[in-house]
C-alpha cells in the first residue's frame, strides 16, 4: 500500500476560512453523495453507456478536487477523456476498478479527517 495520503485538504481549508465545521458538512456531502456518481460510472462501464459514463465522471471531477481527492480527480479525468472517444478502449473497464478502489481509500481517509475535525 502505498504511503502517499489520499487527501490534501489544502484547498478545503482555504475554501473554509478554517472553520472546521463548514469543512465537516462538505465532506459529509461528498461520501453521501460520490458513492451514487461512482455506482454510475461502474454501470455506465459495464453496459458500454459512455454518455452515462462521461457525465458521471464530469460530474464528480469537481467535488473530488474539493475535498483533496487528487488521485481520484486525475482517474474521473482519464475516464471522461476515455469515454468521450467514440471507441472507448477497453482499458477504461481496468481505470473503473481502480476508481472504486481509490474511491474507497480515499473515503477511509476522509472519515479519518473527521474524526480530527470533531
Amino acid at each position: 500500500m502505498s504511503s502517499e495520503k489520499e487527501v490534501d485538504l489544502a484547498f478545503l481549508k482555504e475554501f473554509c476560512h478554517g472553520d472546521k465545521k463548514k469543512m465537516t458538512q462538505y465532506i459529509h456531502t461528498f461520501l453521501q453523495e460520490a458513492p451514487a456518481q461512482i455506482e454510475a460510472i461502474k454501470k455506465g462501464s459495464e453496459a458500454k453507456d459512455w454518455s452515462r459514463v462521461k457525465m458521471a465522471a464530469h460530474a464528480l471531477q469537481p467535488q473530488a478536487a474539493f475535498v483533496g481527492l487528487i488521485k481520484l480527480k486525475k482517474l474521473l479525468d482519464e475516464i471522461e477523456s476515455a469515454a468521450t472517444e467514440h471507441n472507448p478502449p477497453e482499458k477504461i473497464i481496468s481505470t473503473v476498478t481502480e476508481l472504486e478502489t481509490t474511491m474507497e481509500n480515499g473515503s477511509n481517509e476522509l472519515v479519518r479527517t473527521l474524526v480530527t475535525l470533531a
